[in-house]
Parts: structure tokens; sequence; C-alpha cells
């Protein structure tokens, strides 16, 4: 697997409108490149491009959505660094090799094959791989994972009350 570029930077806020208003200034931006919702990861987007690498700011939409997860447990930051890989069917498959803890499995998200390590594994920070969506079928090695949660936020794993896997509050007392 090569990781080839870093694609983006994911920053937990509470408030989205907030944020922006302390971000925007220091990025030179009058306002996101992209800005966007999606009811079914729970979240307001406002991403910025700055060359190569976009910085998102991301507000939960939800008390219980992931985002909001992750700030009760850690507070407002860096929740997500995303690599470019050039397929991440392929890449999931190597990190299961390397017993790499993954969440879920690939999924398609606005056009982009996705997948992440789970951040007990990169010291506390949720680790995302994407690449161009790939009409491909899943590899073998990626089957069984496949058939788990298609949605990182279904494993629970930013939540206090998940028993099978760490979460953010455990994750950073073993430092």
């Amino acid at each position: 697997m090569k990781i080839n570029k870093v694609d983006h930077i994911s920053v937990a806020v509470k408030d989205l409108d907030a944020a922006r208003e302390v971000w925007e200034p220091l990025l030179g931006k009058d306002g996101p490149d992209d800005e966007f919702a999606d009811e079914s990861e729970h979240i307001r987007v406002a991403r910025y491009q700055l060359g190569e690498v976009a910085i998102e700011l991301l507000q939960s939409t939800v008390a219980d959505g992931e985002v909001a997860k992750f700030i009760k447990a850690q507070g407002e930051g860096v929740m997500l660094v995303s690599f470019g890989v050039d397929n991440t069917r392929e890449s999931i498959g190597e990190l299961k090799d390397r017993e790499y803890p993954t969440i879920g499995g690939v999924r398609t998200f606005r056009d982009n094959d996705i997948c992440f390590i789970h951040p007990k594994q990169m010291s506390g920070v949720l680790v995302e791989l994407k690449s161009k969506k790939s009409d491909a079928p899943v590899s073998s090695t990626v089957d069984a994972d496949a058939d788990a949660a298609t949605n990182y936020g279904d494993n629970n794993d930013y939540d206090d009350n998940n028993n099978d896997d760490e979460t953010f509050d455990t994750i950073n007392d073993k430092g």
C-alpha cells in the first residue's frame, strides 16, 4: 500500500458557524470551498482546500453522532486524517494482513471508496484511506468485514457504552 498524499484533516467542532469565524481569517478564505450536510453521517461540513490538502470543520447534527461522541470524549480538535491511496479496496486487505484494526469495511462516500483504521492503533486519531470509487468487487480478504457495519458509526467506536472495542476515552489513558 502506498500513501500518495494527505487528502484532508478533519476538525471536530461544537458550533460550525463559530468555528468558521475563527478558521476562515486564518486560512485566508471568505467562505468554504465546499459546504455540505450529510444526513446519513449526521454531519455538517465546511471544507477549505489549501493546495492539495483540505481542512474540514465537522459539526454533528445529532447529539449521539460520531462527531458529538468524539467531542464528548476528547473535546474539540483534530478527529481524522485522510490519506489518498491508489485503491482503497486493495489497501484494506493489506491492512488486515498487517493486523491493523479497521472499522466497518470499504464504503462509498461522495464518489470515493473509503475505509477507516481504528484510532486505538493510530495514537487516538481516526485514519481514513481514500481513493476514487472503484466498481471492482471487494477482495475476499475484506468480505467478512464488509458484512459488518458499513458505517463506522454503527460500531459505536466512540461510545462509552461499547464493551467490544476501546473508545476515545480509554485510548489516551494508556499514554
